[in-house]
């Protein structure tokens, strides 16, 4: 009975293999996250909503730090690597579908369509786009809800 004590005691305050795992993954991506929002921007995206890679910056760098508080079991780096990821996830739906539309808009009007039959041809086109759009967004978030829900149930590792 004792020796099953002294083996939870002596790995009481030692960080799961699993945990080790989540934490590398996301310096990974919240470095390649950093990167991207300095370094690899869309034009008109920038131009649409400057604010945006601005704020991806500090919700990565938000990420990074909280997995670097998880990394020392820390609870509260679990608070805020998930509001990070959480706002990262819905200001790239708002915004993102937002410059879709400002796009599509754009397009339309551009192409001077007036008849009825360009009309549907436009409308066939951007709903084609926007369901591309859409399937990308939802890929994109598969990742940070994944990592949500294995953060969480490491969530009793933490202090």
């Amino acid at each position: 009975m004792t020796e099953s004590l002294d083996v939870n005691e002596s790995n009481a305050g030692k960080r799961p293999t699993f945990l080790t795992v989540l934490c590398i993954l996301t310096w990974i991506g919240s470095a390649w996250g950093i990167i991207s929002s300095l370094f690899i921007q869309d034009p008109g995206l920038k131009e649409y909503a400057g604010y945006y890679y601005w704020v991806m910056l500090a919700l990565n760098l938000g990420t990074l730090f909280g997995a670097l508080q998880m990394w020392k079991l820390s609870k509260m780096g679990l608070y805020i690597w998930t509001a990070c990821e959480v706002i990262a996830v819905v200001l790239m739906w708002v915004v993102v579908k937002g410059y879709l539309g400002h796009i599509m808009g754009d397009a339309v009007e551009a192409s001077g369509m007036n008849d009825e039959m360009s009309a549907a041809f436009a409308s066939a086109g951007t709903a084609a786009i926007e369901s591309a759009m859409n399937f990308a967004l939802i890929l994109g978030s598969l990742f940070p809800a994944l990592f949500i829900v294995l953060y969480w149930i490491n969530a009793k590792h933490l202090k």
